[in-house]
């Protein structure tokens, strides 16, 4: 259930309604329920068009990869509102629905690691980072996906999972990869902006 009601478009402002028609315009598709709950808040609604416009739109990633991103971030913010539109996305831009159980498994994966290390952080006790991970890690080593795609993942999920170590490790993994430090700064942006739409949306769709 939402916490608030959501803002019909007769009731929102004027500003507010441009962005769904913006949105609709740029992206080349109705804009989705997320969007919409954002009516109530002319400032967020055309600040998050302004973002996903740019971010999709601009940059040094390809447009896939862009999408896989978004998909993972919201998935990591447990978010299916959100992952169901970046789902649909990736597939307008030629990714498979094989693609996108693939970048599941990285996202659970690079979860499990993440909250290990973060534990192995915490518990500031040098005698846990001499000892063997034991998880399997299948979806890093042996992924469909590309080594740059895989790392990229990891580096905005575990960002989002706040895992110190991981995010410094696949940051260096990512430009062994042949990515940029621009590439991989927009790979973030895309997350950062996910999860901030997850968040809003997580309390206005029911």
């Amino acid at each position: 259930m939402s916490v608030l009601p959501p803002t019909s478009s007769a009731e929102a402002s004027e500003r507010a309604n441009k962005a769904i028609e913006r949105f609709q315009e740029k992206m080349g598709s109705p804009a989705p329920a997320f969007l919409h709950a954002m009516l109530g808040s002319e400032s967020m609604i055309h600040d998050t068009f302004m973002n996903l416009d740019t971010l999709l739109n601009k940059g040094k990633l390809a447009n896939d990869a862009k999408a896989l991103m978004g998909f993972a971030a919201a998935t990591t913010a447990r978010n299916q509102d959100v992952a169901r539109w970046f789902a649909e996305m990736s597939r307008k831009h030629g990714r498979s629905d094989a693609d996108l159980h693939e970048v599941l498994a990285v996202v659970a994966t690079c979860t499990s690691y993440n909250q290990l290390y973060k534990f192995r952080y915490l518990s500031q006790d040098p005698t846990f980072a001499q000892m063997r991970p034991g998880l399997r890690a299948t979806p890093f080593v042996n992924s469909t996906l590309s080594k740059d795609i895989v790392e990229l993942l990891c580096v905005g999920v575990s960002t989002i999972n706040g895992c110190q170590s991981c995010v410094s490790g696949h940051v260096q993994a990512a430009l062994q990869a042949g990515l940029t430090h621009e590439m991989i700064e927009d790979a973030v942006r895309i997350t950062a902006a996910t999860a901030g739409i997850c968040a809003w949306s997580a309390n206005t769709l029911g």
